[in-house]
């Protein structure tokens, strides 16, 4: 166990650490494993108690943050996706006109 001085947000969970004594802070006791954790650990008693269900859901939160693809992924998805669809419309514009050509031919060749 170590001392630390910790913020703690509007939900009583620790938001932030030292190892010093900071402006706004408070004095706990807490195992050096847990000082790397925001969001999902509280004070009880003067020490640094893990809430794992709290922590459960907001590594739930950021696997799911995790599996999305990023925003740069997701450009060249995009992109990808308007080249082809600009290939496909040259293709249908190619096979209309050349639809078009036969009908003229066969109106033609009925004269």
């Amino acid at each position: 166990m170590k001392n630390y001085f910790v913020t703690v947000n509007d939900e009583g969970f620790i938001d932030g650490w030292s190892e010093s004594e900071q402006p706004n802070t408070q004095k706990v006791e807490a195992d050096e494993s847990l000082s790397n954790l925001f969001f999902c650990v509280k004070v009880e008693d003067g020490k640094a108690v893990l809430d794992m269900s709290k922590k459960t859901a907001l590594e739930k939160v950021q696997n799911r943050q995790d599996a999305q693809p990023s925003m740069g992924e997701q450009m060249q998805d995009m992109q990808e996706a308007i080249v082809q669809l600009s290939e496909e419309k040259a293709a249908l514009e190619q096979q209309l006109l050349d639809t078009q050509m036969a009908m003229v031919a066969m109106y033609e060749s009925n004269l």
